[in-house]
């Protein structure tokens, strides 16, 4: 079992010690776990980076990650990663820092609609804001590369019937990565958001979404967005798996 995406206390949403979430890990087994904390921005504004960390936390978590990666080599491989969004003005400046720092892989996290980090469509997103959200997706993979698109059925959380828009939005997901082959992810963080009554639409992962995947040429990353060391379990893992083996796709974690 490996996961790639996994948070830090430095993003402002998610708790405990790294040393914790590579512990936890471990004792559920898991034969891999990648550091993927949300990318700060340098940005041009005075803002509050209130869902990830500052620039100047950067070097302490890579510094942290690293230190871990060597604590516990032989006892699981650690990587050092980060979930970016489809900020394109600011990749410039993020490829500087994937070579300064030897960052090894990058996510695509997209949650907002514009760079003051308004419109987060995990909580509301209309028919027309997924044409957005999917221009947004579509031109961060053409500006960069990314090892996979994350949750990227997260716009269908609350919104009320999987209808035209989403099966629409959806094809255009799917085919965005198929054509640029690049995996997309089945987010098991979504049940836990259903467990916690903090669902009110469809929720991810979304059925309607997955029931299109197979009709495309796509590879599946199991992704759990661990904002906390208790995401990391084993029956939740194996769950995601089998569905997804069982609806013939082509999971490269399982």
């Amino acid at each position: 079992m490996e996961n790639f995406h996994t948070h830090t206390y430095r993003c402002n949403h998610a708790k405990g010690q790294d040393r914790d979430y590579v512990i936890k890990a471990i004792e559920e087994g898991f034969s891999l776990i990648g550091f993927s904390d949300h990318t700060p921005w340098p940005y041009e504004y005075t803002a509050v980076h209130r869902n990830r960390m500052y620039p100047d936390q950067l070097e302490d978590y890579v510094t942290s990650v690293k230190n871990l990666k060597e604590e516990f080599k032989g006892k699981i491989d650690v990587r050092l990663g980060l979930e970016v969004e489809a900020f394109t003005d600011y990749y410039p400046w993020l490829e500087e820092k994937v070579h300064q720092y030897g960052i090894e892989y990058l996510i695509l996290g997209n949650h907002y609609m514009t760079i003051a980090e308004s419109g987060f469509f995990g909580h509301h997103c209309s028919a027309s804001d997924m044409v957005k959200v999917v221009e947004l997706m579509k031109k961060a993979v053409e500006k960069s590369h990314f090892m996979y698109i994350a949750h990227p059925d997260l716009m269908f959380c609350n919104y009320p019937t999987f209808d035209s828009s989403c099966i629409a939005a959806s094809k255009d997901i799917l085919s965005i990565a198929q054509e640029h082959r690049i995996p997309i992810e089945y987010n098991t963080s979504g049940f836990l958001k259903r467990e916690r009554g903090l669902v009110k639409g469809l929720g991810y992962p979304t059925p309607g979404f997955w029931d299109l995947a197979p009709d495309y040429d796509v590879d599946v990353y199991i992704g759990l967005d661990a904002h906390s060391p208790s995401y990391f379990s084993k029956e939740r893992y194996k769950a995601a798996s089998e569905y997804l083996l069982s609806k013939g796709l082509h999971v490269l974690n399982p």
